[in-house]
């Protein structure tokens, strides 16, 4: 005897297997979806890679090639430019790898050597902003100062500070006696981990690299906008009295600042969201493709500045373009010379 079937349990059983059903469904739909995203971000990673590389060489050999471009600032750009190629080059290539794998299959070692570069290198950018921001506040408010301060060797000590201090910074970690360095699968790279005293570290480094740098270069631009707004007036005041070329020179400086302010505010946007997001998500609440996409605009910043400087500043620009042409015309700049 099979007995009498319950058609409650029938209606449950049939409801059940649907609900399974769609959420299989929905699974397969959902790491669909995650493939597309996920090859998103590797290809706009690819592009950043391709984009950075040529444009930070262009402005190096622009920079070393141009007799008009080769001032104090662009020195400092030079150095920014270096960071950023080095970035692109070496630690985003590891970044695409992570990002395929989902996961380090190489040697730790590596790993923590690649996490250390990433932090030293935006480590070095940053630096190399504030040293950006405070070369323009020298020249705008203290000429005669800003001659004696930026000689060869001082510059040559001022870039080697950019490098040496971010490594300095990272001793704790380095060594391991405070934050360490490794693979953290929710962020999909290596990266300082995510366990307690990591976690504070990254705290110690956004306030002392991060935090206090920007105080300072808030501080150089209020100072610079506040200087030149008043010089501003008092040469409309005696603008009959004054040579053309005095106006020239200040709005060429204006210029150029705005172009620093620029660099600085990209810098920013790009760079604090992903580090506090990082730093915040303790519990693993977002997903692995929003912090993939949050570290890629990080790297943004690297393609980005090359741009930024033939947009903002009529010398790059030209510079570029003798560069391609070059580049286009090879016999005839053999004939040329």
């Amino acid at each position: 005897m099979f007995g009498i079937v319950d058609p409650q349990d029938v209606y449950h059983t049939v409801n059940a297997n649907i609900s399974l059903g769609e959420g299989e469904l929905v699974g397969e739909s959902q790491s669909k979806q995650d493939k597309v995203w996920l090859w998103v971000v590797i290809s706009a990673i690819a592009l950043i890679i391709i984009f950075g590389f040529i444009g930070n060489v262009m402005v190096i050999i622009a920079v070393k090639s141009t007799k008009k471009l080769q001032t104090v600032s662009n020195y400092f750009i030079i150095n920014l430019s270096i960071s950023d190629l080095v970035f692109v080059t070496c630690v985003l290539p590891f970044n695409i790898y992570t990002f395929i794998t989902d996961g380090w299959y190489l040697e730790e070692t590596l790993c923590k050597f690649i996490g250390f570069m990433g932090y030293t290198l935006t480590g070095t950018t940053i630096m190399t902003v504030v040293l950006i921001a405070y070369n323009r506040y020298k020249l705008v408010t203290d000429m005669m100062g800003y001659k004696r301060l930026y000689s060869k060797t001082n510059m040559a000590i001022m870039i080697t500070l950019s490098w040496t201090l971010p490594v300095v910074f990272l001793l704790p970690a380095i060594t391991e006696l405070w934050g360490k360095f490794g693979y953290v699968p929710m962020m999909v790279t290596c990266n300082l981990l995510l366990d307690h005293n990591s976690q504070k570290f990254k705290i110690f480094l956004l306030i002392v690299r991060a935090g206090i740098p920007c105080v300072l270069i808030v501080y150089f631009y209020i100072k610079i906008y506040l200087t030149t707004y008043n010089s501003s007036k008092r040469i409309l005041a005696n603008m009959r009295f004054l040579a053309p070329t005095d106006t020239n020179n200040l709005s060429r400086e204006m210029h150029l600042t705005k172009m620093m302010v620029v660099i600085f505010l990209v810098f920013a946007i790009s760079y604090f969201p992903c580090t506090i997001t990082g730093l915040i998500d303790w519990n693993h609440v977002m997903s692995k493709t929003f912090h993939m996409f949050c570290a890629t605009t990080v790297y943004i910043g690297s393609a980005l500045n090359p741009v930024l400087y033939g947009l903002l500043n009529q010398q790059f620009r030209n510079a570029y373009i003798k560069l391609m042409c070059r580049q286009r015309h090879p016999t005839h700049t053999l004939i040329k010379q």
